[in-house]
């Protein structure tokens, strides 16, 4: 089983503390990383640090911009073809 994946039938909202799952499953995704040279490396540069330091409004804001370029290929999608 991977980790944080909920088993089928397993509740996941069994009212554990959602930071705490995270930082759990943060941990042991860390720990399998040590295996792999080029993936440690890679978790241990500031890239990484900066990616995790992300703002709290994160996911939102990634949430916006995929709606707003769903809403822009709708709209180009009804507009009428332009003959030229």
């Amino acid at each position: 089983m991977i980790a944080g994946q909920v088993e089928p039938g397993q509740d996941h909202h069994d009212g554990g503390d959602a930071e705490e799952r995270i930082r759990d499953t943060m941990t042991q995704a860390s720990e399998t990383a040590m295996q792999f040279p080029r993936l440690r490396a890679r978790l241990e540069s500031a890239a990484a640090a900066e990616y995790g330091a992300a703002p709290d409004d994160s996911f939102e804001f990634g949430l916006r911009a995929i709606f707003d370029g769903l809403e822009a290929q709708f709209a180009a999608r009804r507009a009428p073809a332009v003959q030229t």
